[in-house]
């Protein structure tokens, strides 16, 4: 991405990825993808939100970062 007259690049996890591709409006992500979730997403998850999602691991992921969310 060039930002500010820099290139720069970001790496993520396959999981992530697909986490991030599922709720995001136009398949990217900018910024702290896991703060947008937890402040958008989560006080309104639904199990539709995790039908969104492909693999088993996606599912998981997303259900743990909930639960630490909801319960911390």
């Amino acid at each position: 991405m060039l930002y500010d007259g820099s290139w720069s690049r970001m790496s993520v996890c396959l999981i992530c990825a697909e986490i991030g591709n599922a709720f995001s409006c136009d398949g990217r992500t900018i910024g702290d993808m896991w703060e947008d979730i937890r402040d958008n997403m989560f006080p309104v998850m639904t199990t539709g939100c995790l039908a969104k999602l492909k693999t088993a691991a996606a599912k998981q992921h997303l259900l743990n970062q909930w639960n630490e969310w909801k319960f911390r």
